[in-house]
């Protein structure tokens, strides 16, 4: 017996909080640890990835970090996902006193800063 198989195009995402996000993201994003830019490290949690730069010099870090979300970003394009940009973000922590200048975007929108400072941090 035979059965016809019919496609339908899914347009909305996966459930917040779902059992079956955290497994399709992984399948999705699983092998991007592989694919490191220059001191650009991905720390995978469930569907969250984190990119953490261990560059010295704060611009620098912004640019290999600019040009690792752009690849990833490219890469997920081709399973036609998109990253929530209302939900991305970026926090700078560094030694510096200096004002840290720059953004991170991600097709078009400029991503949140977190302005956290040294005592929000604990070990």
């Amino acid at each position: 017996m035979e059965r016809e198989v019919k496609w339908k195009n899914i347009t909305n995402g996966m459930p917040q909080g779902g059992g079956l996000s955290p497994t399709l993201s992984l399948i999705y994003i699983n092998d991007m640890k592989e694919q490191q830019a220059r001191k650009v490290y991905p720390a995978l949690y469930a569907d969250d990835l984190a990119l953490i730069s261990t560059e010295e010099v704060v611009g620098i870090a912004k640019v290999c970090l600019q040009t690792r979300l752009y690849g990833i970003t490219r890469r997920i394009d081709e399973y036609k996902l998109k990253i929530n940009a209302n939900k991305t973000t970026y926090t700078i922590v560094s030694l510096s006193t200096k004002k840290k200048k720059g953004q991170i975007v991600n097709e078009g929108h400029t991503l949140e800063k977190n302005n956290l400072t040294a005592h929000h941090m604990s070990i």
